[in-house]
């Protein structure tokens, strides 16, 4: 049985030569300009059955990704092929997605075209780009297929391979009292989908001046399906009818970059963000009856990150390999 989860974690016109339109593109980029990142993320879910013992659910998923330019618009957007080296999943105890670590493993390979926008919006290159992502997910499934494309629309997927973006107006200098705001869109798993609004704040660490701490504020939306969509029961039923949230967190730092190093051009090294919501769900009439419980409460934890591995310009030499032990498995 495959599971939302599985999808929902999953959810470039050449450049002008003249250095005017070059300063105005995403991070200085031209055609043939490539880089790496190592992306994780970790998802914890504890659910609380009345006065009955709570039940952790977790896995965490690594993504090795290979970007590369294959367009500079004259208003600096950047259109990118994103190809996934390596993706791997971890799932902890009392999963319920048994196979998800296989359907994220065939993920391997896959190229995944988008283009990012000076301000920092990321988008599928096309309405094909989304489609054939989702068709590799669903592996031949059709009613899976039709069940993916209203429960991971296009901003879940991209929010994945733009992620480096969120840091795209970052000011690196040492010093800079300049506030940078992003929005990160992050799946809840069978729940819904978490936006959350990042500030990087200048106060500048004590120890460190590279360092600079991320805060934000963290709003819910519900997994809505139409009855059209007419998903497999086993794999798409709604644990409940009703979800509040009562608190919520946003915490993270980010190491801006070192620009007396040339592996690296972005203004960030790595960032890391934990978002952290809480609230009560009331089930719907068929679970209740069937599990005999008339409300949950639920706490569910994302701990992501990035990490920047290298940066090459075009007319540079080719882009040497990943650093030994970058897709390794991340520690338990």
């Amino acid at each position: 049985m495959r599971a939302i989860t599985t999808a929902m974690l999953l959810i470039p016109l050449l450049a002008d030569s003249s250095s005017a339109q070059q300063t105005q593109a995403v991070w200085g980029m031209n055609v043939g300009d490539r880089f790496v990142t190592q992306q994780s993320h970790q998802r914890r879910t504890t659910l609380t059955i009345e006065d009955r013992p709570e039940t952790t659910v977790s896995s965490r998923d690594l993504l090795l990704l290979n970007y590369t330019a294959t367009a500079v618009d004259a208003d600096g957007t950047v259109h990118l092929a994103v190809e996934i080296l390596q993706a791997m999943r971890e799932n902890g105890t009392n999963t319920t997605l048994p196979d998800s670590e296989e359907v994220f493993a065939g993920l391997n390979g896959l190229t995944v075209r988008i283009r990012v926008e000076p301000d920092g919006h990321v988008a599928p290159e096309s309405p094909d780009t989304h489609l054939a992502f989702l068709q590799q997910l669903s592996r031949g499934d059709r009613r899976y297929l039709t069940f993916l494309k209203q429960a991971c629309p296009p901003e879940i997927m991209t929010a994945w391979f733009g992620r480096p973006f969120l840091m795209i107006g970052l000011n690196p200098n040492a010093g800079s009292e300049d506030t940078w705001e992003s929005t990160l869109t992050e799946s809840a798993g069978n729940w819904g989908q978490l936006t959350t609004e990042l500030r990087v704040q200048p106060q500048l660490d004590a120890g460190n001046n590279r360092i600079r701490p991320i805060a934000g504020n963290c709003t819910f939306a519900p997994l809505v399906l139409p009855e059209s969509s007419e998903p497999s029961g086993d794999r798409t039923e709604l644990p409940v009818s009703e979800l509040r949230i009562t608190e919520t967190s946003v915490e993270g730092r980010v190491i801006v970059a070192d620009f007396r190093s040339r592996l690296n051009r972005a203004p960030f090294q790595e960032f890391s963000i934990v978002t952290t919501v809480s609230g009560e769900a009331v089930p719907d009439e068929s679970a209740s009856r069937r599990m005999g419980y008339a409300k949950v409460r639920i706490k569910q934890q994302h701990d992501s990150s990035v990490s920047m591995l290298r940066f090459q310009v075009s007319n540079d030499s080719e882009l040497p390999a990943p650093p030994a032990g970058a897709a390794q498995p991340l520690p338990r």
